[in-house]
């Protein structure tokens, strides 16, 4: 396919599983799991996650719903305060009519912009839906208690580690090797990846 069809296909095939997205959400219960992230090209984005219960697979699932530009649109939704991104959330629910009541929790990283008591995303969404459960993101929780544990290694462990993976990234033969010693001894075939 030349890249115009396959561009309207992809958006015709996003479309359609947004829309089946969007209907699970209007009859079922929900929480969405939220972060800003900046990209290579400096633009912030809210990534909104999904996650619900399919009633026709019978499990879990979690499927992104939005990926919004947090300097773009409106006055009242431009940038990352708690205001602006309970705003955003807001505009993303109701304008694919998606009952607030179907909205039960929210996880994101610990951001005071999010998280904090007063003037938050979270104290807006209590002030709208109280029975709502909050939840700060695990993973993020963790990678802060490793970053700081890792401060506290001496340098010497730090360097092994990036001196192990570059002897390895540099070379298909040591690649090659690594790959026949893990078969010898019957393990799973690993990666070794980047610190």
């Amino acid at each position: 396919m030349n890249r115009t069809k396959c561009t309207e296909m992809v958006q015709k095939f996003g479309n359609h599983i947004k829309d089946d997205l969007v209907q699970q959400l209007r009859d079922n219960p929900f929480s969405l799991i939220i972060d800003e992230s900046t990209d290579i090209s400096t633009t912030k984005c809210l990534t909104v996650l999904v996650k619900y219960f399919d009633p026709n697979e019978g499990k879990i699932k979690t499927r992104l719903l939005d990926l919004l530009n947090v300097y773009e649109g409106q006055s009242a939704n431009v940038g990352s305060s708690g205001e602006s991104l309970f705003n955003m959330i807001m505009h993303t629910l109701n304008s694919q009519q998606i009952p607030i009541n179907n909205f039960v929790g929210l996880e994101a990283d610990g951001a005071s912009n999010i998280m904090g008591e007063f003037n938050s995303l979270t104290s807006r969404l209590r002030q709208h839906i109280p029975s709502i459960r909050i939840f700060k993101c695990i993973c993020h929780s963790i990678h802060l208690c490793a970053s700081e544990a890792a401060r506290m290694l001496p340098r010497q462990c730090k360097d092994l580690i990036r001196n192990i993976f570059t002897n390895f990234s540099h070379s298909a033969k040591r690649k090659y090797e690594f790959m026949q010693f893990q078969t010898l001894f019957s393990l799973k075939p690993h990666k070794l990846l980047h610190v």
